[in-house]
C-alpha cells in the first residue's frame, strides 16, 4: 500500500502506512506536529500555565541531564 491522499467535502484526507511512517522521520516528525497542534487547539490551559509548565519540564530535563551533558563538553 503506498500513501493516499484524496479531497472529499472540502476535507483532505491522507493515509500513510504506519510502515512508511516509521522509516521517514520526516513524516514522523510531520505527524508528531499535527498531533501536537490537536493538543493545543484543545487545551483549557493559560498562557501562564503553560509558561509554568514549560519552565518545569526544562528544569527536570536539565537537572537529569546535566552531569552527562558537562561531562561531554570536558572530553
Amino acid at each position: 500500500m503506498s500513501t493516499e491522499v484524496s479531497v472529499k467535502n472540502e476535507i483532505y484526507q491522507i493515509t500513510i502506512p504506519a510502515e512508511e511512517v516509521y522509516e521517514n522521520e520526516m513524516l514522523r516528525d510531520s505527524i508528531d506536529m499535527i498531533r501536537g497542534q490537536q493538543i493545543i487547539a484543545e487545551s483549557q490551559a493559560t498562557d501562564e500555565q503553560i509558561a509554568e509548565l514549560a519552565d518545569e519540564v526544562t528544569n527536570t530535563w536539565w537537572k537529569n541531564n546535566k552531569d552527562r551533558i558537562l561531562d561531554g563538553l570536558s572530553d
